[in-house]
């Protein structure tokens, strides 16, 4: 995992104009289904629009927001 410093630089350069961080935290994301399994470890953010997760697994990086 990079540093949660450079997550959250990564998510901040990643924001909407209009969006605001709430709040982040480290976290853990396990993924498991037939052709993959494994845990990404990043940082969860929560904006006031949107929660982002930025992590990174086996060196490539990786973002999801909902």
């Amino acid at each position: 995992m990079g540093s949660p410093k450079r997550h959250l630089s990564k998510v901040e350069a990643d924001l909407q104009h209009v969006e605001v961080i709430q709040a982040s935290i480290g976290g853990t994301v396990t993924r498991t289904n037939a052709s993959t399994s494994g845990s990404i470890r990043g940082i969860l953010v929560l904006a006031d629009r949107r929660i982002i997760f930025s992590g990174g697994v086996w060196g490539a990086k990786d973002s999801h927001s909902g």
